[in-house]
């Protein structure tokens, strides 16, 4: 995809790896629409992008909301005239075992990280469908492809997201629009340091990384057969189980975990 002239969608794009993918895809050329649900984070990341010469247009949505992520959409199309680009961002997390998790975090998590991209994917197919082109990136996890204890609703999410990901892309590659997942090891965020603290944090990835990664998938840099997925490492994917493992035995419990986009 050309990205100069595009119009992109990036869901939880406040603030980590969210608003490092909308940065990214600005200083590409492409008109950027931000959404989540705090508004001061999404005007800072809009004003970044402004202030750099890029386009950037901030909006509250809740993505667990349909009639919210359907505006989301409306006023893409009504301020860019176009729609090329959906990057499912946002997500949310919560530590503790199964049995000490209530279940409305394990509806949060899923409602957020699983149907929230549904929910988005739904709202720009019309407009793709009629441009006869799109491209969806879903941004899950290496959580996704491997379980870890203490978040298990987390990984629920995210390997019913990758699932997800391979079911559209079959579905939808005949009209043109192109899906793919995005699984990214730790990140080194806010939240993420909040989580593990300062030390730990220090060994995860920048997410400008992730925003890279994502831009040569998206311009066709980095081939994926339609569905396929991407796992974003700085370090030999092998070397992440243990890592992962590293970062749980370092999680208070119970408690609200990191990973909140």
């Amino acid at each position: 995809m050309e990205l100069k002239g595009a119009a992109a969608i990036v869901t939880g794009g406040g603030s980590g790896i969210g608003r490092a993918i909308a940065l990214a895809l600005a200083a590409a050329g492409a008109a950027v629409a931000v959404a989540g649900r705090r508004q001061g984070p999404l005007r800072e990341t809009a004003a970044l992008i402004e202030g750099a010469g890029g386009v950037a247009l901030a909006l509250c949505a809740d993505v667990r909301r349909r009639d919210q992520v359907e505006a989301l959409a409306r006023a893409t199309l009504a301020r860019f005239g176009r729609i090329d680009l959906l990057c499912n961002n946002a997500g949310v997390a919560w530590s503790g075992g199964i049995l000490e998790q209530p279940d409305r975090e394990w509806e949060e998590t899923l409602a957020t990280n699983l149907n929230g991209p549904r929910l988005a994917i739904q709202a720009v197919l019309p407009t793709m469908r009629a441009q006869r082109r799109g491209t969806i990136v879903n941004v899950a996890s290496v959580l996704g492809l491997h379980g870890q204890r203490d978040l298990s609703a987390y990984c629920a999410s995210k390997f019913g997201l990758v699932g997800l990901t391979a079911a559209a892309a079959d579905e939808l590659k005949e009209g043109g629009i192109e899906v793919y997942a995005l699984c990214p090891g730790a990140a080194d965020t806010d939240l993420h340091r909040k989580l593990v603290g300062e030390e730990q944090a220090r060994l995860a990835m920048p997410p400008a990384l992730v925003a890279q990664k994502l831009l040569a998938l998206v311009r066709g840099e980095i081939k994926l057969p339609p569905g396929g997925t991407l796992v974003v490492a700085p370090t030999p994917a092998a070397t992440w189980r243990s890592r992962l493992q590293q970062i749980a035995r370092s999680l208070p419990r119970p408690r609200r975990a990191a990973l909140r986009r």
